[in-house]
């Protein structure tokens, strides 16, 4: 989404090509070093460097806010964060865990000085109101983002990183 949206291909490529270009770049540890299992999941810099494969510009945040998220979307980019899974039910479901899976944070709603909600993608949400245009409360959100992620910025724009 981030590519077809920032850098407009005209053919822009299909998940499968995506995902097999970020294991190519070596952005996914699924067995350590004996060969053993770890399924560590998503490295982000390899998948910055295919994002910037395709013309448009990205930087990892090791440390990121969500009032950092607010800025960055504020400036054009699109925000990968690190979300617990279970950001993908429904609200009465309690959120264990922070981290694991990541979703595209791509708006937010700003009312009485702060972040009340953000807009995300999140193709593997387990209900359809949480997957395209997912409208997602701000402590449900804070309770499942581990405080990191990547952002991708079309060419030209201020890309804020630092």
């Amino acid at each position: 989404m981030c590519i077809e949206t920032l850098a407009r291909p005209k053919q822009p490529p299909s998940m499968i090509e995506l995902i097999q270009q970020g294991l190519a770049a070596g952005g996914y540890i699924m067995h350590n070093k004996q060969g053993e299992l770890v399924n560590f999941g998503w490295i982000y810099q390899p998948l910055v460097d295919v994002g910037q494969s395709y013309g448009i510009k990205g930087h990892v945040y090791k440390t990121l806010s969500i009032e950092d998220i607010c800025s960055l979307l504020l400036t054009g980019a699109l925000v990968i964060a690190s979300v617990s899974d279970e950001i993908g039910e429904r609200n009465g479901t309690p959120i264990t865990h922070k981290g694991g899976h990541v979703v595209l944070v791509h708006g937010f709603e700003w009312s009485h000085q702060e972040c009340q909600t953000l807009l995300i993608h999140n193709s593997s949400g387990r209900f359809p109101e949480l997957q395209e245009n997912a409208v997602i409360p701000y402590d449900r959100f804070a309770a499942a983002f581990a405080g990191r992620g990547f952002a991708f910025w079309s060419v030209g724009k201020n890309d804020r990183s630092g």
